[in-house]
């Protein structure tokens, strides 16, 4: 099929700050499009799944707060530095997100990456997502494994949850159609 990709971009470039997303059809996988302007949110340590119904889903870290803070008349330089060092001193946890299908992302992205819930006791996030199909279950059923900061609370800083001890959190996630019981 169609390949989709997420690329990061803290360090910014012409297209701004936060997220590149990238897609190439089946038929040229060589010819990669992206977006005109980087989605101004970061989402690190991203993982895709797909379900039965051809939806693409996003694990990644979830920031409530936008990357690229840093007003735009600084130079880029100061901008880089002011989009890192606010990223580590605002909270983080841990989401799944739905990735639209890229016919929808249109020029900006806005609505590309759909927040579906946060990962509950997920907070001052060190995490990296694994994230595997469970077995018995189709292909809508995952089990998702996260570590996060033990003694932080969902205000602290994302620095303050790197020092702290960690643990790792397993959980079963299943998606379900709109509309489906469950």
């Amino acid at each position: 099929g169609d390949l989709v990709a997420i690329g990061r971009n803290e360090d910014g470039d012409p297209t701004g700050f936060g997220t590149q997303l990238f897609t190439a059809k089946k038929g040229s996988l060589g010819s990669w499009t992206q977006l005109k302007v980087s989605i101004p949110w970061r989402f690190d340590s991203p993982r895709l799944a797909s379900t039965a119904a051809a939806e693409i889903l996003l694990f990644a870290r979830y920031a409530p707060n936008r990357y690229q803070l840093a007003p735009s008349w600084l130079s880029f330089g100061n901008q880089k530095l002011i989009n890192l060092v606010l990223c580590s001193l605002l909270p983080k946890s841990a989401a799944v997100y739905r990735l639209a299908p890229p016919d929808e992302w249109g020029e900006s992205g806005e609505g590309a990456i759909q927040l579906i819930r946060c990962f509950e006791g997920s907070s001052g996030d060190t995490g990296f997502f694994s994230v595997t199909q469970e077995k018995g279950t189709g292909t809508d059923g995952w089990v998702v494994a996260n570590y996060t900061s033990t003694t932080c609370q969902s205000h602290a800083p994302w620095i303050y949850g790197q020092m702290m001890p960690s643990h790792v959190y397993v959980f079963r996630c299943r998606a379900t159609a709109i509309g489906a019981s469950s």
